[in-house]
């Protein structure tokens, strides 16, 4: 097969659609089906086609043969994407779904070195945890809590210290999407994103650390969603109740508060909702769609089951999570806008990502904090001597004044929810002013100002 020849197909497919020559499109789909045999687009687009006149069976056919070779290539998200569009058509072929394997999308991921740093996968079978059983601490070491230290004194609030991030984040996270989003998704009509492209996003290793029999039990619980161009797909204050994994088309994300220039663009393989991986939280921005969108939505209950049966998969969502708010404090943070993206990364090493359950306090009046804390994601109260009180917006900066004058706090603060903050306890404080004097200046200027929110597609 030569690229002439099917580049000569194609031509004559795109003519017979724009003259809605619709039998002779069917054909020509054919024809590229046999010059490119593992090309699922094919299969896929013709069983779109075959939909469209109601030839549903041999709609499903196509489908089926797309689904193998979307999961062959590693494109696990599209292939139980495809399973759902069979199953919306056809609601008793359940057993579609048995021809998605993540197998390669796991070996993809090996290659590129993208997975969870988790070196075996647990094997299915095992019993269901108990109800409220299940939390990150327990299935997710990376995801630490805030334990306090046995050896704190009275004057002080302090929590053990943990191991700092490493998330070794690209320059396509760090910098502005609509500037670094690489060509492959920039023009999308004659190429598609191989499966080590894709890598390098955050749906891969989410499907690909799930055994298939679970990724089986995802695909029967998540909604294909379908949406035309601005249509909204999720709202400021709503339930943080599922998430997004993107299968084609792109979304822009736009915080309440700030301009449209500030709006951030995913595309084909990322994620987002990742806030409900904690508990009693609302949406933080509105997400659009950017021309057609295809999505699958898993609720957060499949999520939470996942999590807690599956440690790999659990550190998986942990990392992803803990990547996309790292990503947007990066790259909107006043703090370090005046940096390249290493310098970037190397000031994010210095700090510990960490949960905070519900009612924990985390600075207290009259007490010296132990560390500087961002607040990633979760609501958070701050309560004034003056016994006022005002919840912190993502991504309020606190601590720092405690930090810098080694005295008591004037104020507290309070989770109301399950909550994610960055820490940078008070070793890595002094790291970072001896290393980066400049950030000390920043942040003893941002001492008694919040810090504008980040994008967060909550």
């Amino acid at each position: 097969m030569s690229a002439a020849e099917a580049r000569i197909v194609r031509d004559k497919l795109n003519r017979a659609l724009r003259k809605d020559k619709r039998d002779q499109a069917l054909e020509l789909y054919g024809e590229l089906m046999a010059l490119e045999p593992k090309e699922p687009r094919w299969p896929h687009r013709k069983g779109d086609l075959l939909h469209r006149l109601e030839r549903d069976q041999k709609a499903i056919a196509c489908y089926e043969l797309a689904i193998d070779l979307y999961a062959a290539l590693g494109f696990v998200a599209r292939a139980v994407a495809m399973a759902k569009v069979v199953l919306g058509i056809d609601p008793s072929r359940m057993e579609v779904l048995q021809r998605v394997d993540p197998e390669e999308a796991l070996r993809v991921q090996r290659r590129t070195g993208r997975s969870a740093p988790v070196v075996r996968r647990i094997p299915t079978g095992a019993p269901p945890p108990p109800p409220g059983a299940a939390s990150f601490d327990k299935v997710t070491p990376g995801f630490q809590s805030l334990r306090p230290a046995d050896d704190a004194d009275e004057d002080e609030v302090r929590f053990e210290d943990g191991k700092s991030i490493d998330l070794d984040l690209s320059e396509l996270e760090i910098l502005e999407r609509e500037e670094s989003l690489p060509e492959f998704f920039l023009d999308y009509v004659d190429s598609e994103p191989t499966p080590e492209q894709l890598a390098k996003l955050p749906a891969m290793p989410v499907f690909a650390e799930l055994p298939k029999e679970e990724l089986i039990g995802l695909g029967k619980d998540a909604e294909l969603v379908q949406l035309e161009d601005a249509s909204p797909v999720v709202r400021t204050g709503a339930p943080a109740d599922s998430l997004y994994v993107i299968v084609e088309g792109a979304v822009r994300v736009n915080v309440p508060g700030t301009g449209s220039e500030d709006d951030a663009t995913l595309v084909e393989g990322d994620v987002f909702g990742e806030a409900c991986l904690l508990d009693d939280v609302t949406r933080k921005a509105d997400v659009w769609a950017r021309g057609s969108l295809t999505a699958l939505r898993i609720p957060k209950e499949t999520i939470d089951r996942l999590i807690a049966a599956h440690p790999a998969f659990g550190e998986v969502m942990f990392e992803l999570f803990t990547r996309r708010v790292v990503a947007n404090l990066l790259r909107t943070s006043e703090l370090f806008a005046a940096f390249d993206p290493e310098t970037r990364r190397e000031v994010a090493r210095l700090f510990e990502a960490r949960r905070a359950e519900k009612d924990q306090v985390v600075i207290e009046a009259g007490k010296r904090s132990d560390g500087l804390y961002v607040l990633l994601a979760g609501r958070v109260e701050l309560a004034l001597s003056d016994g006022s009180t005002r919840e912190l917006s993502p991504v309020t900066m606190v601590g720092q004044s405690s930090l810098i004058s080694h005295q008591a706090a004037d104020f507290s603060v309070r989770t109301l929810t399950d909550a994610l903050f960055l820490r940078l306890p008070a070793k890595g404080f002094g790291r970072l002013a001896a290393l980066y004097p400049t950030v000390l200046m920043q942040i003893a200027d941002m001492a008694t100002r919040p810090v504008a929110p980040a994008v967060d597609a909550g």
